[in-house]
């Protein structure tokens, strides 16, 4: 194996694995049945906090998908969100379940409220934060 190809994989996989998330060259295996998630629930019973804050809960994880899919919420967060980053392989979408965020993607800037949506293209630089007065929840 070259050099590059392994520490790029093996970087892949220890940033993916908090998430779930599979390196594309190691497809974990799909689930061949189908499942319902109650609201407020983690699918792994193992929510975590974005930033040590946001409650983020798993809703299908990429375990779940041979690695095609994961599914967060984040729920009532105050006014915050991530640094600016890309994603080397992976699109993302977001979907405002509630509140008022503010997008960047790119040069382009978004103002999103509860029902819109947003997709974000791989190796695009974007950021993202919720700027509403009273916590919001996002589905991403």
């Amino acid at each position: 194996m070259k050099r590059r190809y392994f520490l790029k994989s093996a970087l892949a996989s220890s940033l993916c694995a908090p998430f779930g998330l599979a390196a594309a060259n190691n497809p974990v295996p799909a689930s061949r049945r189908g499942f319902h998630l109650p609201a407020g629930q983690d699918r792994h019973d193992q929510p975590m906090r974005l930033g040590g804050i946001t409650p983020t809960d798993t809703k299908i994880s990429a375990t779940d998908s041979q690695g095609s899919i994961y599914l967060f919420e984040h729920r009532q967060m105050g006014r915050n969100g991530p640094p600016r980053h890309f994603h080397h392989a992976q699109d993302e979408f977001f979907f405002v379940i509630e509140g008022k965020f503010l997008f960047e993607v790119g040069d382009e800037r978004f103002e999103l409220g509860t029902g819109d949506t947003i997709f974000l293209p791989r190796q695009v630089p974007h950021v993202w934060a919720h700027v509403g007065r009273t916590p919001g929840t996002i589905l991403g």
